[in-house]
């Protein structure tokens, strides 16, 4: 089918010739009004053709009506009724415009969007709001298909759709509530809501369609599903953080009673939240809490205390147990800030209890440790005195007897110097003074002495040939101790502790956390009632004990000790089948073993000058002694400045000092280690030898980094010094 505007332009064209020609032609009135009529009824056709519009094709109708019964001209009128149609028509136009305007000036007060559409689905009309909605004026669209207003996307829709409206001839509403994306000028496409009605013109189906831009309220849609998802999400994430809280979270009422428990409450009690809840708060504790918890209600929900609250009470489990809470609660208040209830968050701090409690143990530890150590250095120096005497009452006697009685008095001295050793370990771990040694002598003398007088028999089994080992005598000696007595309370009634030590070598993958090379392995091995396995774990932590009275020190101390050696110390242990700790030392094969020669009481002879600094007199006195006895020259000085002076005085005077020999601590001045500073400034080739009561001071295992050549730790015999001497100035034993 044609277009109809097309139509409609052609018969205007005809209209308007064939009403020139008749008007030309006529010369009656009866030809006039023939062609009075013929224009009007084409017009009629134009008009209903191609611009009626539902309202004003009545309007219109009506007013050409009337002009033609009362304008029409009578047979033989003349020219005069010809003006008196023509001002009638431009009065029917004028009418026709104003209703025109009338009407599209009501369209575009409509807020919502209106479009016209005719049987073909072409536009007819648009109001101001649908321009606006699609960008576009009236005069760009008018007679196009309405498929311009429709996102490509929803073509097909739209032909179904309109398919569907033209089947149903009976509703004059057709739809409220059809959503479909409009396409504005630009391309650019938006939601809309379209509701459609029909009317008739002249027997033909005509379409009047209101459409919303949706644009703003989907925009509203998304933001609130924003706004919820975040809400959503948020509760989620903090129902997820109450649920996997193991601490316990809680709300009262304002009659403190439980309105809420999390979940961890059945971790915490062996309560259900279920079992609880509406149960009072005062329910919860007993005795002296119940009191407490009643003054923080009161406190909190009747007198207006806002401020968190932090609050220690004893909590008791379903099993009878109780344990340390600690809880941190608020007030709740509502819109009004009135006070409805309290929450809270309650924590066992039943880890954190017993930290404090060994902290507190271990401040007590530290300060035995400082005495213990002040004790240690003040002995040493004693049995340093002692110690000189007694070598020097064994060299000027000659009486067998007399002489047997110095040597068992040099053996309780050495006694005291282990104990010493204990408690300066003790007192500080400090590194160790690494010499070299044989094992087997330190493993046989140090089981003998701690099992003397017990009803525990050793077993040793040591091999002759041992390699050399660089140990801390005194510290592996206490590590030995440890292990007896362990094995002595796993022995009540008596027994036998097995004691082995063998060369070991270690290849590249073993199931050991020590890296290959050569060991000596020393193993201590009980037949008491052995260890839990649940404990084998935890024996090597401080202060874990299985023991109704120990400290759980000895065992810690042991594995910081063999740490500290570059080895280590592991442990197997059966219930009722006893224990077995092996203990791997690094092995230096090559080296001598100093410690073999322990018997040998030949004393190194030498000449020089030695300069002694020591704050003790008994002891500057007994090592004067000593070194004349060696055959040396010997000048002292009572402290670090003094020892500077002697020194720089001596030098000067061209009677320099072939070494010296330094106390580290002088109370109140200055020490050994300030003084070789200065002395090494002087002179730098100065042979020197560290003295120190604290045998684990860092200067001590260390002495070559700070200036020293040697280190001797007191006490020491005339012997030890004698050796030192003659190792520092090449003098032959």
């Amino acid at each position: 089918m044609s277009n109809p505007y097309r139509v409609a332009g052609a018969l205007i064209l005809i209209q308007m010739l064939l009403g020139g020609f008749v008007l030309v032609q006529a010369g009656s009135t009866t030809g006039i009004r023939i062609a009075v009529v013929a224009i009007l009824l084409l017009t009629i056709v134009g008009i209903v053709l191609g611009y009626a519009r539902f309202r004003r094709l009545a309007v219109l109708v009506r007013m050409i009506s009337s002009a033609i019964g009362s304008s029409w001209p009578e047979p033989g009128a003349g020219s005069g009724s010809i003006a008196t149609l023509g001002v009638a028509i431009n009065q029917m136009i004028v009418a026709f415009n104003q209703t025109n305007t009338r009407l599209q000036q009501v369209l575009d007060t409509v807020a919502e969007g209106v479009v016209a559409i005719d049987h073909w689905g072409n536009i007819e009309l648009l109001n101001k709001a649908a321009e606006n909605m699609f960008g576009c004026v009236t005069s760009q669209v008018i007679g196009k298909s309405i498929k311009v207003l429709v996102a490509d996307q929803h073509l097909a829709t739209y032909e179904h759709y309109l398919g569907e409206l033209l089947s149903d001839q009976d509703k004059r509403i057709i739809n409220v509530a059809t959503h479909f994306q409009g396409k504005k000028s630009d391309g650019n496409n938006f939601p809309m809501k379209i509701s459609v009605g029909r009317y008739e013109l002249a027997g033909e189906n005509h379409f009047i369609a209101t459409v919303r831009d949706l644009t703003l309220e989907y925009e509203t849609l998304a933001q609130k599903q924003l706004a919820e998802d975040a809400l959503q999400a948020s509760e989620d994430r903090y129902r997820s953080l109450i649920d996997q809280s193991t601490d316990l979270i809680w709300q009262l009422d304002a009659t403190g009673h439980f309105t809420f428990l999390s979940p961890s409450l059945k971790a915490l009690t062996g309560f259900e939240p279920e079992e609880i809840v509406g149960s009072s708060i005062t329910d919860a504790f007993s005795g002296p809490d119940r009191a407490k918890v009643m003054g923080l209600l009161d406190a909190a929900l009747h007198q207006g205390n806002y401020e968190d609250t932090v609050v220690e009470l004893v909590h008791h489990r379903r099993d009878g147990s109780q344990f340390p809470g600690e809880a941190h609660c608020i007030t709740l208040l509502n819109t009004n800030g009135e006070i409805i209830g309290l929450q809270g968050i309650t924590r066992d701090i039943t880890d954190r209890k017993s930290m404090e409690a060994e902290l507190l143990k271990m401040e007590k530890l530290e300060s035995v440790g400082v005495l213990a150590g002040g004790i240690a250095h003040d002995l040493n120096n004693f049995l340093t005195s002692l110690v000189g005497h007694l070598s020097l009452a064994r060299l000027d006697t000659t009486q067998t007897e007399v002489n047997d009685n110095l040597v068992a008095a040099e053996h309780a001295t050495d006694q005291i110097k282990n104990l010493t050793q204990q408690l300066l370990t003790f007192s500080k771990g400090g590194a160790p003074i690494l010499r070299n040694a044989n094992l087997s002598i330190t493993l046989e003398q140090t089981v003998k002495f701690t099992l003397s007088g017990s009803n525990i028999k050793a077993d040793l089994d040591l091999d002759k040939d041992l390699w050399t080992v660089r140990i801390d005598e005194g510290q592996i000696n206490q590590v030995i101790n440890n292990l007896i007595i362990n094995a002595q309370q796993a022995m009540p009634d008596g027994g036998i502790v097995k004691v082995t030590a063998k060369n070991v070598t270690l290849p590249a993958k073993i199931d050991v956390a020590l890296m290959p090379g050569k060991y000596v392995r020393f193993t201590i091995a009980d037949c008491g009632k052995g260890i839990e396995k649940e404990y084998l774990k935890k024996i090597f932590d401080p202060f874990f004990t299985t023991k109704k009275h120990g400290s759980g020190l000895g065992l810690a101390t042991s594995y910081s000790v063999i740490q500290k050696h570059e080895g280590l110390i592991t442990v197997c242990s059966e219930p009722a089948a006893g224990t077995v700790f092996d203990v791997y030392l690094p092995a230096f094969p090559e080296d001598s073993p100093l410690a073999v020669v322990a018997t040998d009481q030949r004393l190194v002879t030498g000449e020089g000058r030695i300069l002694v600094m020591d704050d003790e007199r008994s002891i500057r006195d007994v090592v004067t002694a000593s070194l004349q006895k060696l055959g040396y020259e010997v000048e002292t000085a009572e402290c670090g400045n003094g020892a500077i002076e002697c020194f720089t005085r001596n030098l000067n005077h061209q009677t320099p000092f072939d070494a010296v020999i330094l106390d580290l601590t002088v109370p109140g001045g200055t020490g050994g280690s300030h003084a070789i500073e200065r002395i090494k400034k002087i002179d730098p080739n100065v042979k020197s030898i560290c003295a120190s009561g604290y045998s684990n001071d860092p200067v001590m295992a260390q002495c070559s980094n700070y200036g020293f050549d040697l280190a001797l730790a007191k006490p020491f015999r005339i012997r030890d010094l004698s050796k030192a001497l003659g190792e520092l100035l090449g003098n032959a034993a």
